[in-house]
């Protein structure tokens, strides 16, 4: 039989913070485990990763100095699941990376209890991402279809074939388990004992400054006929000339700057000027600290013991930009037309995915659990985090 899978509804923002600082927001793992512990089966955290080539950029300043987007969230993912072990089962999908130009999907992790064993090994898969950042088996080409991407997300769920049969899949880097046949076709990770368990997809996009690429009528034809199968009615999606597409939240960048002053300067100068330009260089320990800028001032101290010569140590200063995206309340209505990412999201959250359930046979043993022929649902949430 076939049953839907339904979505829930988190903030990513709480996910955000999550990834981001493990150990201050650690009261959010009940996101995920259950603030009663009741649920006897345990939730299913997918991560689909963006791995196109904006995430080698090190724009956002990680820490240290020089770490590109893609191995802060690899980082982020493998420090959030710490304190996980044993309460949930974790799956990873990204982009395709070889061949042609692929928007396909691939399962890196197969969804699987995060127990010692199968943690160590996806720690071992996050490592190598951290250590192989620009590799061509690891980043694709930049200017992915984020539709496609999601429609994969789908195929997992359900059970059903690959995209493009799943060309383009590197087959040392992919998960057997997470295929019935490699890599043409997807084995669904959901099974009896998840029909009344939460299931999240956590998104992390790193698209170009003007976004992901607009995505095609051929996606947005395949999403339509799903939600008309599901009975529902889709908005306009990418390349329809009707209707009106779903309003995409508006941000705002928010920068602020703080100054720290960081002692006298380790070696000595002539002036001030060589100064700034020797802390200020790429690769210098001021820089690698972190800081976004680093200036020596002109307060300075000559040595007692003539360790400098007729040289001086200068007061040195560091800044730090913080940089947040605060949403504003405001929704942009007319860019949603040209992106089918919160229209998939939106199916799965209302709609959900359908698997495939096997009935037993009337010899099981009792222990074994023998599906209804009603409808059941399973929730799941979509969490982008950009």
């Amino acid at each position: 039989m076939f049953s839907p899978m339904r979505l829930g509804h988190v903030t990513g923002f709480a996910i955000a913070m999550l990834l981001a600082h493990p150990a201050i927001f650690a009261e959010d793992i009940d996101i995920f485990v259950g603030g009663t512990g009741a649920q006897t089966a345990k939730p299913n955290i997918l991560f689909v990763l963006d791995n196109s080539a904006n995430w080698s950029r090190n724009d956002q300043h990680w820490l240290p100095k020089g770490t590109s987007q893609g191995q802060a969230e690899a980082r982020a993912i493998r420090n959030a699941l710490g304190g996980l072990t044993g309460k949930v089962n974790v799956g990873l999908m990204m982009y395709v990376t070889q061949g042609s130009q692929n928007d396909n999907a691939y399962v890196r992790h197969a969804i699987k209890e995060l127990n010692t064993t199968n943690q160590s090994a996806l720690n071992t898969k996050l490592d190598r991402i951290y250590n192989n950042i620009n590799a061509p088996d690891e980043k694709r080409q930049s200017g992915p279809k984020y539709g496609y991407l999601m429609h994969d997300v789908y195929n997992y769920l359900a059970g059903r074939t690959s995209l493009d049969s799943g060309t383009g899949t590197p087959s040392g880097l992919a998960d057997a388990s997470g295929y019935q046949t490699s890599y043409s076709r997807f084995s669904s990770p959901l099974t009896t004992a998840d029909l009344c368990t939460d299931t999240y997809l956590v998104f992390i996009g790193n698209p170009q400054s003007s976004g992901p690429s607009t995505d095609d009528s051929s996606n947005s034809n395949a999403l339509s006929a799903l939600v008309t199968a599901a009975g529902g009615t889709a908005d306009r999606l990418a390349g329809s000339g009707s209707g009106t597409p779903l309003p995409i939240p508006k941000f705002t960048l928010n920068r602020q700057t703080e100054v720290e002053s960081l002692g006298l300067s380790k070696d000595c100068y002539n002036n001030q000027n060589s100064c700034t330009s020797a802390v200020n260089a790429a690769g210098s320990d001021c820089l690698n600290a972190g800081y976004s800028s680093c200036v020596c001032l002109s307060t300075k101290e000559s040595p007692r013991d003539n360790e400098c010569g007729n040289q001086d140590r200068y007061m040195v200063e560091g800044t730090i930009i913080n940089e947040t995206m605060v949403p504003t309340g405001d929704f942009d209505t007319s860019k949603g037309r040209d992106w089918n990412l919160d229209d998939w999201s939106k199916f799965l959250y209302v709609q959900g995915c359908r698997f495939r359930v096997q009935r037993c046979p009337i010899h099981a043993p009792a222990s074994l659990p023998i599906p209804s022929t009603s409808s059941t649902r399973n929730r799941t949430t979509i969490i982008p985090v950009s």
